[in-house]
């Protein structure tokens, strides 16, 4: 059973994952030179370079969050099932 704290950070690992990989077809979309988008927009390319860098950016930073989160909350089950008996965990 998990504990109030190690269910937070299952929380925020999965909320960060999900919202990384929703960020990648966003990404995608801006990464394109030839782009109807930039047509309908009237943009110039470096505009949409910079929001693609931007968006690429965001996406890592939420890959860490919920790369460090699954590992906190691994680590936290782990020393709370040492200090139990093993056929408890």
């Amino acid at each position: 059973m998990f504990s109030i704290p190690i269910f937070s950070w299952r929380y925020v690992a999965d909320r960060s994952g999900t919202l990384s990989y929703a960020n990648l077809p966003v990404m995608w979309i801006f990464a394109g030179r030839n782009n109807i988008l930039l047509w309908a927009t009237g943009w110039d390319f470096s505009t949409f370079s910079i929001f693609h860098r931007h968006i690429g950016i965001v996406a890592t930073v939420q890959a860490i969050v919920h790369d460090v989160a699954y590992t906190v909350e691994e680590l936290a089950g782990e020393m709370s099932c040492n200090l139990k008996l093993q056929h408890e965990c």
